[in-house]
């Protein structure tokens, strides 16, 4: 296995038609990693380009929700210490 400096699509496999969407097809994505690991990804799209930024949107999404939780844990601990002081302060 050979390192990418990026991560790529190697080989896109068409499975056939979405039964429950009209016009939408299947798709198996095989993504060459950084790291070299393949994985693969059933992807639905109009087209196969379509498919694809539909995997990249999916990714990105996921990735911004996990920060989100992070800083989502952050912020009620930090509102939670400000409603304290301040509810401290107004009783002293």
């Amino acid at each position: 296995m050979s390192k990418y400096d990026k991560r790529r699509a190697l080989f896109s496999k068409f499975l056939g038609k979405s039964n429950t969407h009209k016009g939408y097809y299947k798709y198996l994505i095989t993504v060459g990693e950084k790291d070299g690991t393949i994985t693969k990804h059933p992807v639905y799209g109009k087209d196969m380009q379509d498919a694809i930024s539909r995997l990249i949107k999916k990714e990105l999404t996921i990735k911004v929700e996990k920060k989100l939780e992070r800083l989502g844990i952050f912020c009620l601990v930090t509102c939670n210490e400000l409603a304290c002081c301040y509810i401290w302060n107004r009783w002293n």
